[in-house]
């Protein structure tokens, strides 16, 4: 057993943004941390699993292919189904994003769909 901290990034470097995968399980279970440094316009992503994101600090904006931008700030969290191409369009500088990602086939949650 190691014991860690979710708000542990002293390896930024500089970087956009840092992944880390924190564990992985059966049926493409994975929960990853993302720590991003101030940055706009990332890539798009469109996953083959359903995805839940928590943001635990910082602010951020994430942009979806129908052209809606949905803010989050510190403690929200989103679900993004399978294959809805979306991306990070701007994060804060200070605090840095700290994200707590999900990956996993058919999450389902008590949040409306995008």
């Amino acid at each position: 057993m190691k014991k860690e901290n979710i708000y542990n990034y002293s390896d930024f470097n500089f970087k956009p943004e840092i992944f880390e995968v924190l564990a992985e399980g059966n049926g493409n279970f994975k929960i990853e941390k993302i720590v991003s440094n101030s940055y706009s316009n990332g890539e798009w992503y469109d996953q083959s699993e359903d995805e839940l994101v928590f943001l635990l600090d910082g602010n951020a904006s994430i942009e979806f292919a129908s052209g809606k931008i949905v803010e989050l700030q510190k403690g929200d969290f989103i679900k993004i189904e399978k294959h809805l191409r979306h991306r990070v369009v701007k994060t804060s500088e200070s605090p840095k994003c700290v994200w707590l990602t999900f990956f996993a086939e058919n999450i389902t949650s008590t949040e409306d769909k995008i």
